[in-house]
């Protein structure tokens, strides 16, 4: 009987065909999404030559460059400018033992040499090259010379040259600032005046409803004042001053009204040779 149930089980299991392994379904391939289709380029602006610019009126530069630009460069501020100095030591004597100010980096130059890096406010400084052997000071020419400054003669310096460098202050540390500037007895520290729209030269002697801003440097020659016509401006204070190495540097202290070109653009650009 076990003989004849083991036989049947051979018999059945000898039928059985094996089942052909199950296919995998390939994975259906993701959708790629849609590319967007590429905007068209505005068209470039065509850029006038200095001649252009030096024939516009001024209602055309007004409207040109007084307002801003949806293409201009946007600039969040000055980094650091960048100046000469004869005695490295003397000048952060200057700036940080006697107006206190934080040296951030000292850098070495081939040839002994130096570049340092003196904070003047969030993101800037006012930097100092020392070159060995560099041409000595130009009064005149690469900086200002203030005996013509004196003299009512203005102060001014070479084509390329840097004139002088302003750097904001709070107003009511204006006259402790200068104070100290001039304690340090390095050079000249300006008188205060008063800046006005209403006077050719610039400057009033006291303080009107046509002051733009107060100033400490001694004014050009006068001219007799001419109508007032501008909107006047709130007024800010500043000084001038001399650093060690005859660098003209300015403290401000200016207002946060902003500048209109109907009120505060009132000249055409002066082309090449203009007034020689």
């Amino acid at each position: 009987m076990a003989h004849r149930v083991r036989s049947l089980a051979a018999h059945v299991a000898s039928g059985v065909t094996a089942s052909p392994p199950a296919r995998s379904t390939p994975a259906a391939a993701p959708m790629e999404a849609p590319k967007p289709m590429p905007m068209p380029k505005p068209a470039a602006r065509a850029l006038r030559t200095c001649k252009d610019v030096a024939s516009m009126s001024l209602d055309a530069i007004r409207d040109s460059y007084g307002r801003d630009r949806a293409d201009g460069v946007r600039m969040s501020g000055v980094n650091h400018v960048a100046c000469g100095t004869s005695d490295m030591a003397r000048t952060v004597w200057f700036w940080c033992e006697v107006l206190g100010m934080k040296l951030d980096k000292t850098l070495e130059l081939p040839g002994n040499g130096q570049h340092f890096f003196i904070e003047a406010g969030p993101s800037c400084c006012i930097a100092y090259f020392y070159f060995p052997r560099a041409p000595p000071r130009t009064p005149g020419v690469a900086s200002v010379d203030m005996d013509k400054v004196m003299s009512g003669e203005g102060f001014a310096t070479a084509h390329g040259s840097v004139n002088h460098v302003a750097f904001n202050v709070p107003q009511d540390k204006l006259r402790e600032y200068r104070s100290r500037v001039k304690e340090a007895n390095v050079g000249y520290v300006s008188p205060i005046l008063f800046h006005s729209d209403a006077d050719p030269s610039g400057y009033s002697e006291k303080e009107d409803e046509h002051t733009c801003f107060i100033s400490v440097r001694r004014p050009q020659r006068r001219r007799e004042p001419r109508p007032a016509r501008l909107m006047p401006r709130h007024p800010a204070r500043q000084f001038y001053f001399l650093d060690p190495d005859g660098c003209y540097v300015e403290m401000t202290s200016q207002t946060t009204r902003p500048f209109v070109p109907e009120t505060d653009v009132n000249h055409v650009p002066a082309p090449e040779g203009y007034g020689r």
